[in-house]
């Protein structure tokens, strides 16, 4: 501020002391001279302020420029001054490149992930470097670590400079002090409850942590209060560290006070769970004549709302001893009093639902009690006068509603008198100013049309929609007014919009910070948006999302420059911090079908700089054996399909045969919203080591060379991909074969699968998934692969089944696979707390080489119970199935023990 100060008191005397300047005429800008830059080009620097030379001089465009330097973020001395020369003023920038954070990186934090740590951070990539920064950095992570129960902890600071960007990389190497333990926890005060409570509630099993500590006490106040002792409190009298044996000793204080018992006399309608809950004596803490008249007047409004507008509560408060007090609430419930309906006089065709839309005082339905309230007449009527105006209605008027006056205990009955008056329609929409866009465009962009009912709230909301079209398209000053008229005689609407466009905008100069191993060309070319396009908030917004898409930063944020002072010209500031480029990822899983399985994977999250991910990925178990090498580029082209591609080596163990697949694809991704698209084009060659063929089709057991060229969708609503309570997903698959080494057969595979999530209550789940597979082929008897044929029973598809025992079989009774197949599964969960569920579900499906064969009769079915344990990567699931309909030599059930998504 200081230094604003004095730069505008410097151009305040240099203007008003060089009079022979203004005298002669020479107040423009000759020249822009720039001393200090070293990283930074001259031209990107002219770019990026507001002042040109050969325009007229003024203070204003001085502080633009500087605004738009500070807000760019990578100067460390802004510095200006002036020189009057023969033609005109020569605008002297002195400066000095600021070095700019461009990495922060931690290591050594175990057993916390890197980004738990930066969010407490203060200084990110992009950041102005500054010692006392860094040192503040430093204090935040050893109060982090102190917070979780950690002493002593280090941190040292390695800074490497990058002299060609001007920049500097931050490693912070955390030196882990050690966890205290508690040793010993005393308590003093207490009556009400043994030293075992408070102990189990510390838990003294866990490592001590402020946080945990604090909480333990809240907790145990609670307690407290729950129990009848509303002005009870703990407090954490002394902590004493031992720090040569990393233990900690405790000693809480207790002030228990007296205890209170509340009894309720009365009621009826109303648990006394619901009314304890209800009265304020121990959420507040105090049970003296205030706090027992406020709960009292809560009790009231709960039996209003339940329907018993008349209800009385009286209390009277006994002292039984100095330790405890006796409260009784004593309650006349009175009649019930509900409204059965609410009609409306001289509404004639208008719609009774869109009058009540909104309104306080309600009809009787299932789970709504309908309570008679009064005292929200007002609002209620003023709610009538409104929908009546948004349905066209602009003069309507509402009179003061009349009741039947029941007699006690019976219902009540609401007429509400309307005077509608005449429906207004929308006429003409007209625009005035538009010179860039033609009406009949602006007109799409509009919600309300000619013969719509007029409501005036709405022309605020489709100004709103214009003047975002208008941001959207490279004018982000434009401004607009509304007006309309009715015409008496034809009751219609004439609706203008007054249109000042303002300037155009443009793109400016894309400045990126914080890209250490990213090229800034991959960061440009990712963003959709180049210099010289028209400015659009919406284009911005989409750029930022797609730069954060490519998976290679941890933040992604875009600044604009020039907006607020209304330049022509307005610049991005594209601030990246990027992720640490290497990871190891070590997977573990487990399932009854497929038993012990564990994967190594080796990710480059920024290869090459081009801000694309690669993997080499070594999978290895008891039923599988792969190698794969995949390639993911998350904006190809700079557009918003994702490329992938990649090949594999596996040998695989199915029940009824064992391969070995050398494959390879690639293929194109599309995300909308909600709506995903992907083609994928894949090559595979099998090698059969051993296994039998299809009764129906004894040459599908060979090796082969296949091709399968995929096209999907998906559309998902679900809240959750792990654990969704609402929503549901539909995915449908057609893939293309074409064997062009083996039998030369083509054949195609249609695939459907729609899944719903429905929750009635918080605490349980309806989850229901429908599944369909055909195989087509083409021409006459055409032998399908035998890894190509559709397989059933198993954790993933009918539980209480062997994997892939249902179906056709050959001469041993061996399933052999099919070529059309259907499953149902349908499954409650119920949850029993934030991570555990237990479910109930119910498998039925069938497998067959024709339509026909498909039979109630041979369809299979199975039942069971199960729980799961929801975590980040998808539940761990337990379910014990039973066969509702075993055959002779079968088991009638089977545990499935699986670690991920269900279906």
């Amino acid at each position: 501020m200081i230094k604003k100060f004095l730069t505008l008191l410097f151009l305040f005397v240099f203007l008003f002391c060089k009079p022979s300047l203004a005298s002669n005429g020479i107040d423009t800008v000759c020249k822009i001279t720039l001393n200090g830059l070293s990283t930074i080009k001259e031209e990107t620097f002219l770019s990026v302020i507001p002042l040109e030379v050969g325009e007229k001089f003024s203070i204003q465009r001085i502080d633009q420029s500087l605004n738009a330097l500070r807000k760019w973020g990578v100067f460390d001395t802004i510095a200006v001054h002036f020189e009057a020369e023969k033609f005109g003023i020569n605008v002297v920038f002195n400066l000095k490149e600021a070095t700019v954070v461009s990495l922060v990186e931690i290591s050594g934090n175990f057993p916390y992930v890197q980004n738990k740590i930066r969010k407490y951070l203060t200084l990110q990539a992009g950041n102005i470097y500054t010692h006392g920064t860094v040192e503040k950095q430093k204090e935040i992570i050893i109060n982090f670590y102190k917070r979780q129960g950690y002493i002593n902890t280090e941190v040292e600071i390695q800074e490497e400079f990058e002299p060609e960007k001007n920049g500097i990389a931050l490693i912070f190497h955390i030196l882990r002090g050690e966890i205290l333990r508690y040793k010993k926890i005393e308590v003093v005060g207490n009556t009400a409850f043994p030293k075992g409570r408070f102990v189990s509630l510390i838990n003294p099993l866990k490592a001590y942590s402020e946080s945990r500590l604090k909480q333990s006490i809240r907790n145990l106040n609670e307690l407290y209060r729950m129990n009848g002792y509303p002005r009870a409190k703990v407090q954490v009298e002394e902590k004493d560290i031992d720090y040569e044996q990393n233990k900690i000793n405790l000693l809480l204080s207790v002030e228990e006070g007296p205890q209170v018992k509340v009894s309720f006399r009365g009621n009826e309608r109303v648990r006394y769970k619901t009314l304890r809950d209800t009265i304020s004596i121990f959420q507040e803490g105090s049970f003296d004549g205030f706090e027992i008249e406020e709960s009292e007047k809560r009790i009231k409004d709960l039996y209003a709302k339940l329907a018993y507008p008349n209800a009385t509560i009286t209390s009277s408060r006994k002292k039984i001893n100095e330790q405890l007090y006796h409260i009784i609430f004593t309650i006349d419930e009175g009649t019930h009093q509900y409204i059965k309906d609410i009609s409306f006089e001289n509404a004639n065709s208008i719609s009774e639902d869109n009058l009540k839309a909104g309104m306080i005082n309600t009809e009787r339905s299932f789970g709504n009690p309908a309570p008679h309230l009064p005292q929200f007449e007002a609002t209620d009527l003023n709610t009538v006068e409104e929908n009546l105006k948004a349905l066209g209605y602009t003069d309507a008027q509402v009179e003061a509603w009349k009741t039947n006056h029941p007699k006690m205990n019976f219902p009540i009955s609401i007429t509400i008198p309307v005077n509608p008056g005449d429906q207004i329609t929308l006429g003409t929409i007209s625009f005035e100013g538009n010179n860039s866009f033609k009406a009949k465009k602006l007109k799409t962009i509009l919600k309300y049309l000619e013969e719509d009912v007029f409501y005036e709230p709405n022309l605020l909301r489709e100004k709103q929609s214009l003047l975002i079209f208008y941001a959207d398209n490279g004018y982000p000053y434009a401004e607009i007014k509304e007006r309309f008229s009715i015409d008496p005689e034809t009751q219609k609407a004439a609706v203008v919009y007054e249109i000042h466009e303002g300037k155009p905008a443009i793109i400016g100069e894309i400045l990126v910070i914080g890209d250490l191993i990213t090229s800034q060309n991959a960061i440009k070319k990712a963003m959709g948006i180049k210099s010289s396009d028209p400015f659009s908030y919406k284009k911005i917004l989409d750029a930022q999302l797609r730069v954060r898409r490519l998976g290679a930063f941890s933040s992604v944020a875009i600044e604009t420059i020039g907006l607020k002072e209304k330049e022509d010209v307005i610049h991005l500031r594209v601030k990246v911090d990027e992720e640490r480029p290497f990871l190891l990822d070590m997977e573990i899983a487990y399932t009854t079908d497929e038993k012990y399985s564990g994967s190594l994977r080796f990710t480059n999250l920024n290869a090459f700089g081009w801000a694309k991910r690669n993997t080499l990925t070594f999978t290895t178990g008891q039923e599988v054996s792969r190698a794969e090498l995949g390639w993911i580029d998350s904006s190809f082209l700079g557009s918003s399909f994702e490329f992938n591609a990649n090949s594999w080596v596996q040998y695989k163990k199915e029940p009824t045969f064992n391969y070995i697949q050398l494959g390879g694809s690639s293929g194109f991704f599309r995300r909308f919203r909600r709506l995903g698209l992907l083609f994928k084009l894949e090559i595979d060659r099998n090698y059969f080591v051993e296994g039998s063929s299809a009764a129906a089709d004894a040459q599908s057991l060979r090796n082969n060379t296949i091709t399968k060229t995929s096209v999907s969708e998906s559309y998902d609503t679900r809240d959750s991909f792990s654990d969704p309570r609402r929503g549901f997903f539909l995915l449908h698959n057609t893939d293309l074969f074409n064997e062009i080494k083996g039998n030369q057969a083509n054949f195609i595979e249609l695939s459907l699968s729609a899944e719903y999530n429905f929750s009635p209550f918080s605490w349980i789940t309806f989850n229901s998934v429908v599944r369909g597979n055909r195989i087509y082929t083409f021409g006459f008897n055409v032998s399908v692969p035998t890894n190509e044929l559709l397989f059933l029973g198993g954790d993933n598809t009918i539980r209480g089944f062997s994997e892939d025992t249902i179906g056709p079989v050959d001469a041993n009774g061996q399933a052999v696979g099919g070529r059309v197949r259907w499953i149902f599964n349908e499954e409650a969960r119920i949850r029993l707390g934030s991570s555990l569920q237990t479910a109930v579900f119910y498998d039925a499906g069938d497998l067959a080489n024709d339509f026909g064969s498909l039979t109630t009769s041979s369809a299979r079915h199975s039942f069971g119970f199960g729980l799961r344990y929801i975590t980040p990567v998808g539940p761990i699931r337990a379910d014990y199935a039973w066969k509702l309909d075993p055959k002779p030599g079968e088991d009638k059930n089977r545990f499935h023990f699986t670690f991920g998504y269900v279906f």
